[in-house]
């Protein structure tokens, strides 16, 4: 099935949509300030591009101006009119990461994967709408420093830029944790024009980014038979079916795939006794062994019970 990519809330000449298709993305789309996020409308084009093409990566890039260090130091020296307006902000922010993450349970379900970025130290992580979000999806958070990929200050010298992405695909967190800054060199500022184009992801980013989600795709694949399965009326992708932890460093696989750590779960409408019945139930847990085992004869068992369990729920 074709992969598919989604970036919301970014520019229109986005580094990493554009690259997007080098890595074997055929639907690419951006979510500009165009499409108006912020409105009901928005949020409908953007879950319906997730509908009709399954297998969608999605990534956020919401603004975080309202949760910056220096908003908090203008509110407290200019005035209510600045901290009235700095509210209304940061709720229809609040507003807007409830928006992104209805569409990335949509692209969870299709089979895709879901990456929120914002600066490392922007104060908006610490809210709870924020964390629900990240602990629903059971996002894993990777921080990084733009010095290791790319991003320079005034003078050309590099610049720290402490940026996080939370992410449910565990090559990319594997692949961004390691940028870390060594503190081995001096760092310029970000000021003027150089702190606005710091905000754009650098080629090397995009380039790391994309290879990792790559990575991820070819190891659903291979491993997990990371194709959506439909079980009762509803479709579930590989993040709902199986949750899966790899070591990139020393669990590995002969053929450099990573070894699963965790058994699969059972999908949520299966998981309560009795709600679909006992050959539903026994599909699960075929299906769980058969994924943890990788046996195929174990898999032909399992979809020969979710057979007997969808015609039993008819």
């Amino acid at each position: 099935m074709a992969r598919n990519f989604l970036e919301i809330c970014c520019e229109p000449n986005s580094n990493l949509s554009a690259l997007a298709p080098e890595y074997g993305y055929v639907n690419v789309r951006r979510i500009t300030i165009d499409d108006r996020f912020d409105l009901p409308r928005g949020v409908s084009t953007t879950r319906s591009f997730i509908h009709r093409h399954p297998e969608t990566d999605a990534w956020s890039v919401l603004s975080c101006t309202s949760w910056c260090a220096w908003s908090f130091a203008n509110a407290a020296r200019l005035g209510s009119a600045f901290c009235a307006r700095l509210r209304r902000e940061r709720r229809r922010s609040l507003r807007m990461v409830g928006h992104v993450e209805t569409c990335f349970l949509d692209a969870a379900a299709g089979g895709g994967t879901c990456h929120f970025e914002w600066p490392r130290r922007c104060r908006g992580w610490q809210r709870r709408r924020v964390k629900k979000m990240v602990r629903r999806l059971g996002m894993e958070l990777a921080d990084f420093d733009g010095c290791q990929v790319g991003v320079t200050g005034v003078q050309g010298l590099p610049a720290l830029k402490p940026w996080r992405v939370a992410t449910t695909c565990p090559e990319l967190a594997a692949t961004l944790r390691p940028l870390r800054c060594p503190g081995d060199h001096v760092h310029g500022h970000l000021e003027g024009k150089v702190a606005t184009l710091s905000g754009y992801y650098t080629t090397t980013l995009c380039h790391l980014v994309l290879a990792a989600l790559r990575r991820g795709a070819a190891f659903r694949d291979r491993v997990c038979l990371g194709r959506p399965r439909r079980h009762g009326l509803r479709v579930y992708g590989i993040g709902t079916l199986l949750q899966y932890k790899g070591s990139r460093s020393d669990a590995l696989m002969p053929d450099g795939l990573p070894v699963l750590h965790q058994r699969p779960l059972r999908p949520p409408e299966l998981s309560e006794p009795g709600k679909r019945g006992a050959p539903a139930h026994a599909a699960a847990d075929a299906l769980a062994d058969a994924h943890a085992n990788g046996l195929t004869d174990a898999l032909g068992d399992a979809h020969g019970l979710l057979d007997d369990s969808n015609a039993v729920a008819a």
